[in-house]
């Protein structure tokens, strides 16, 4: 809508945006696609590739790809809530996960 209504600012601001935008989300389906696939094998080595991230709602979508791809241990689903980045957040993934 602001391209209609502004071209030439949106011109000016849109692509940098995107470009930003298309980075963000790039790193974030090739951590789903990789978690799909089951790599890194190792739960905590894929917890650990989530550092990579910029941004917290990034890191948040990755840890509900992990949520919802592995079946995870009892320590794992602890370490999986502690590594989410707010109290909100922590319970959406228990009931993804469900745990109350």
């Amino acid at each position: 809508m602001i391209g209609f209504i502004r071209p030439q600012l949106a011109k000016k601001r849109g692509s940098h945006a995107v470009s930003g935008l298309s980075r963000q989300r790039a790193r974030r389906r090739a951590l789903t696609e990789l978690f799909r696939k089951g790599n890194p094998p190792g739960f905590r080595d894929a917890l650990g590739l989530l550092d990579a991230l910029g941004s917290e709602r990034d890191r948040l979508w990755c840890l509900g790809a992990l949520a919802g791809l592995r079946t995870l241990a009892a320590g794992d689903r602890e370490a999986l809530l502690a590594a989410a980045p707010s109290s909100p957040a922590r319970r959406r993934l228990a009931r993804r996960l469900g745990k109350p």
